[in-house]
């Protein structure tokens, strides 16, 4: 295996996916999520008067408070009924206005990423079940963020979506400073997508191809582009040379990896929101 040179990394890009719907409905079937993190039958999110919600239970306010993405902190600050009553009623109020910017399902109750703003202060907002589709697309559960394409993973046990990014050494290319996704296996995010897809690629002086166990595609601008990194020729060359991926293995290149440049976002959210919309149909059908 050929050593890596670190020069002529490629951006992601930080562009912000545009939400293209527009929100009118008073409410909406959706999947909600439990305690345990698994996903429950999908329930009605609706505005209700503060009359109804003054004759639930106390415990009944709390949890779908949590249910809401509200924290143990602001939780807190409700001692009394009446204030619990008043926060849930804002909460449903805010939900039955928002639309997620992956599936475009109205009504949705947002999740708060780590890596933008809250709900409360941003224009894009996001379903639980879409972040967790994008995570389950990956063997290790780090996804992307939909909007500035950061490292994101879910904990299996409180549900908390963070940042899964930190530097540090990695364990298979040894170079220190780098972007660590696989917190277990201590990975960059390089070498974790160079365990998972090995691709062909084309040597720019012999022109034979070579299978690479490194995400050489990052560094290419465009599929037909010979990428800025190098890495070692063992064909003809015996030097460190410049590669382009097969375009057959182009093809395969997941999506969300794609460099912004290749222009395969709107590609990838297409799919995610068609695994939700199809997943939605499913359970709707099956409702009495």
């Amino acid at each position: 295996m050929g050593n890596r040179n670190s020069s002529g990394h490629t951006s992601d890009g930080e562009g912000a996916w545009e939400n293209v719907a527009s929100t009118s409905t008073q409410s909406t079937r959706v999947a909600q999520t439990s305690d345990n993190g698994s996903e429950s039958q999908p329930t009605i999110v609706a505005r209700q008067s503060k009359e109804e919600l003054q004759r639930m239970s106390v415990e009944e306010l709390r949890n779908k408070l949590k249910a809401c993405e509200v924290g143990a902190a602001e939780l807190a600050q409700c001692v009394e009924k009446s204030e619990l009553v008043e926060l849930l009623h804002a909460k449903l109020e805010a939900c039955c206005n928002q639309t997620c910017s992956v599936c475009l399902l109205e009504g949705i109750q947002s999740v708060r990423m780590p890596c933008h703003a809250t709900p409360e202060g941003s224009t894009l907002v996001f379903c639980r079940r879409c972040i967790e589709i994008i995570c389950d697309q990956s063997k290790s559960k780090v996804g992307r963020c939909p909007s500035c394409r950061k490292h994101i993973s879910i904990h299996p046990t409180t549900g908390e979506i963070s940042i899964a990014e930190r530097m540090g050494t990695c364990r298979m290319c040894c170079q220190p400073n780098k972007n660590i996704v696989d917190f277990n296996r201590q990975l960059c995010d390089k070498c974790l997508y160079g365990t998972t897809h090995v691709y062909r690629y084309e040597c720019d002086r012999c022109h034979q191809f070579q299978k690479i166990p490194h995400p050489m595609w990052q560094y290419q601008a465009t599929p037909e582009q010979y990428g800025t990194a190098t890495w070692a020729c063992h064909m003809a060359c015996g030097d460190y040379t410049h590669w382009r991926i097969h375009a057959e293995d182009a093809e395969r290149v997941p999506d969300d990896a794609c460099p912004e440049s290749w222009g395969r976002r709107d590609a990838w959210l297409a799919r995610v929101r068609e695994l939700r919309r199809n997943e939605m149909h499913h359970r709707l059908d099956e409702m009495p």
